[in-house]
């Protein structure tokens, strides 16, 4: 052998000896820093869980609905054989914890299946609950829930679908049942590959088909009453119509749209020029209920009750007012994000 390929045969073992001392004095390095946020693992939990939604979205094709379960019972069985032995106990964990997120991700999905059109439906009676209310530039966006089609087996009838309807509906018919001409459709896939999945978004809202109205709609024959919890979306919905309707009377345009937007949070009355020069300046994030939303909901919350409580004469000296404010500013800042939860397909 020349010396030349002699001496590049024996520095190769080095190298690699050199390479596994630096990897196994990594290993303990990050153990060692571990090992000191014992206290903070459990906040870790969440990350791996996610890590196990995220594994589960990124599957090519659907797997085995046993797959998360018996993944979960095996890394469950692992750690309880490995307690003895931190690392690889800390290592089955975290594989447990992925393996939770992607057995609750398959769950959801498996609860949401609804039957969905896979072709069109041309013009034809379409029958349902109104159950949402999103507004149009020139007419309503319905979301219809326990829907018939005429012509169609009650098997394959969409859950719920979307409907576009112009003039002649009022904030008085949802929660009731309306009958309407209607073409549907389909949901449209992305547009191009990692574009925004629109069939993805409404599957996990049980939303079947899409399509738009033919006339105003109008009462159905018989009208079925529903539970007191069935109801109070729709009347949160009715209420939010009411308010978006008396500010657009009051300011009429993209004026009165944006209000509507700043309170309901429903920006689906916006005209696409406006919004697009929204997006043009940077300013159409201030449209959209975001944490900063929240936030300050939640603070003015707090501190206009506690401040409240503090007039009251003596109460502020026996009782935890700080406490009884922050519970009513939790309660509050929850009924504001279901207020603005608006579908904005």
């Amino acid at each position: 052998m020349p010396a030349e390929f002699s001496e590049i045969a024996d520095t190769e073992p080095s190298e690699r000896r050199h390479a596994t001392r630096r990897l196994t004095s990594a290993a303990r390095w990050l153990w060692r820093q571990a090992t000191e946020e014992r206290e903070r693992w459990v906040l870790w939990a969440p990350v791996f869980i996610g890590v196990g939604v995220a594994a589960y979205f990124g599957f090519a094709s659907e797997p085995p609905l046993w797959f998360g379960a018996v993944g979960l019972a095996g890394a469950v069985i692992m750690r309880v054989a490995l307690r003895r032995w931190p690392l690889p106990a800390v290592v089955a964990t975290c594989l447990a914890l992925a393996f939770l997120g992607l057995a609750a991700a398959q769950l959801r999905v498996a609860l949401v299946s609804a039957p969905i059109l896979a072709r069109e439906v041309g013009k034809a009676a379409v029958e349902g609950r109104v159950c949402e209310v999103g507004l149009q530039p020139h007419g309503y966006r319905l979301y219809l829930d326990d829907v018939t089609i005429a012509g169609r087996a009650p098997e394959a009838t969409p859950r719920r679908v979307r409907v576009r309807v112009g003039a002649g509906f009022s904030s008085g018919e949802i929660g009731q049942r309306i009958v309407m001409a209607a073409r549907l459709g389909p949901i449209s896939a992305p547009v191009a590959p990692g574009a925004f999945d629109f069939q993805r978004d409404v599957y996990f809202e049980r939303i079947g088909a899409v399509g738009f109205a033919f006339g105003a709609p109008r009462p159905a024959a018989v009208q079925v009453a529903g539970s007191w919890a069935q109801s109070l979306p729709c009347r949160l919905s009715a209420l939010r119509l009411t308010i978006a309707e008396r500010i657009r009377a009051v300011l009429p345009g993209d004026t009165g749209a944006i209000g509507v937007a700043l309170i309901t949070g429903d920006q689906g009355a916006i005209s696409k020029p406006t919004m697009q020069l929204m997006r043009d300046s940077g300013l159409a994030h201030l449209l959209s209920i975001s944490g900063l939303h929240i936030g300050l909901v939640a603070g003015i919350l707090f501190v206009a009750l506690r401040r409240g409580l503090c007039l009251v004469r003596g109460l502020a000296l026996y009782h935890p007012i700080k406490k009884w404010g922050a519970i009513a500013a939790f309660a509050g800042t929850l009924f504001y994000v279901q207020w603005c939860e608006v579908n904005s397909y």
